[in-house]
């Protein structure tokens, strides 16, 4: 059993304990695969069905949003209910396991090498069903191996842990792209959805052996509304489920700080949704790219973002992390800002860079902050509750970025305090205002005496004078 909290371990920057580096071993393959499979899945639809493949590709990014809204807060709560969170981890990895290898067969030319493929209709909603299946289970993954990071990783290495993990994200986002496409090219579907189906399996084999005997057993201290015991039938199982959900969601609006994040997020990312609906325009026409050319745009992004998560992972230990998530979003907002008038693409390309380097800090300081003022027992709904509102945030910033750009049309125009902008460069400004108004009411929240007095308590301080 490791301890939750002591000082920062001094072995080195990226080291924190051997169970952490086993668990994050497990991570970044886990993230890997899940990166190859995703654009395996987009390779896939482009060969089968060319450009109106398009559609596709649309159809899987919201199969796999909607369970996140739908099953997110209900598999939040059951995680919560349930002690043995390792469990939990094996079993939804070996479902999804073997979903991915048995969809293999039914989107071949010939369905289990039995005659031919299945009609496009059924072809098409079975890949998606089984998709939203997949990010269905997914649900109960992210807040198991969530409550697992919080128990291996002492409270004063969580900061240099969150950043960690963005350097393990960081290197899948530039490493899986690239190896989907060759991998499906030279050995086909079936390897390429084998791989991913193997990166499951490893990595709830590697969490497994991080997490055996570090303090994961233990009941949960019932805090007010918690559920002590679990009714053997169906329906008062569904009444416990219900009033455990609802108590998550009172803490979750009840707390100063976690309705800050919520606030904070919802509006930043709400202005980043729409961005990335018009960013590949704004490339086109305002910096005079192509198509092509945008790609590189993501791959100085990714650069930047394992760079500065590898910067992070030195330095975070000695910063606040409440500052830290201001000054992420404030950073980004003005660099946003910056972006949005450049007229080159060397310009854009080195400005992509610095939005990738700065990126990572709002990530690392988001997961110590929430650690440290939500009670163990309410780690899955907490996660649960917040994932939906980003997600339903970001959809909103797509669907209203690609309708503002459709009615505002490219000989839009308008001048402010002197500054021209057309209708791409105004909705990036748009985006970057949006960011600095969540950092500056961030940074008001967090210097209140009510988040003040909730994080001071949950680190044990006792501040005389009330603050």
């Amino acid at each position: 059993m490791e301890p939750a909290g002591g000082t920062p371990s001094d072995v080195g920057p990226f080291y924190i304990s051997r169970r952490y580096a086993i668990f994050w071993a497990g991570t970044l393959l886990s993230a890997l695969g899940d990166m190859i499979f995703e654009f395996t899945l987009i390779v896939w639809a482009a060969q089968q069905y060319g450009a109106s493949g398009s559609w596709l590709v649309s159809g899987i990014f919201v199969a796999s949003l909607i369970p996140t809204i739908i099953v997110g807060p209900v598999a939040g709560t059951l995680v919560d209910q349930g002690r043995d969170k390792i469990r939990v981890v094996v079993r939804a990895s070996a479902l999804i396991a073997v979903l991915t290898v048995l969809l293999a067969p039914l989107l071949a030319d010939d369905l289990f090498g039995l005659g031919p493929s299945l009609p496009t209709p059924v072809q098409t909603a079975t890949l998606l069903a089984v998709v939203a299946v997949i990010s269905a289970i997914n649900q109960f993954i992210r807040p198991a191996t969530g409550i697992i990071a919080r128990d291996i990783v002492p409270e004063a290495d969580r900061a240099r842990a969150a950043s960690l993990n963005q350097v393990a994200f960081g290197i899948a986002i530039l490493v899986g792209p690239p190896l989907a496409a060759p991998l499906f090219i030279s050995f086909g579907l079936t390897w390429a959805l084998a791989l991913n189906a193997g990166s499951f399996v490893a990595c709830a084999a590697l969490v497994r052996v991080a997490a055996r005997g570090a303090m994961l057993d233990e009941p949960a201290t019932a805090p007010e509304g918690a559920t002590p015991s679990i009714p053997a039938t169906l329906r008062g199982r569904a009444v416990l489920v219900w009033a455990d959900l609802i108590a998550g969601l009172r803490l979750f609006g009840t707390s100063p700080t976690l309705t800050t994040i919520a606030v904070c997020l919802v509006i930043a990312l709400a202005g980043f949704g729409l961005l990335n609906a018009v960013d590949p325009f704004f490339v086109i026409f305002n910096l005079g790219g192509s198509a092509e050319i945008y790609g590189w745009f993501g791959a100085f992004q990714g650069a930047g973002s394992l760079i500065g998560a590898v910067a992070f992972s030195v330095v975070a230990a000695r910063m606040g992390m409440p500052q830290l998530f201001c000054a992420g979003l404030g950073t980004i907002g003005v660099l946003t800002i910056v972006y949005a008038q450049l007229t080159s693409v060397p310009a854009g390309l080195a400005l992509i860079f610095l939005f990738g380097l700065v990126f990572p800090a709002i990530n690392i300081a988001l997961s110590p902050i929430m650690l440290r003022v939500t009670p163990r027992a309410y780690l899955g709904r907490v996660g649960g509750t917040l994932n939906p509102l980003i997600n339903v945030a970001t959809l909103i910033g797509v669907l209203a970025g690609g309708v503002l750009y459709g009615s505002l049309g490219e000989n839009f125009s308008f001048t402010l305090v002197g500054v021209r902008f057309g209708a791409l460069d105004g909705l990036l400004s748009l985006t970057g205002l949006l960011s600095v108004v969540a950092a500056l009411y961030a940074w008001r929240r967090f210097a209140s005496a009510p988040v003040q007095t909730e994080m001071d308590a949950a680190a044990g301080i006792d501040r005389p004078g009330g603050g």
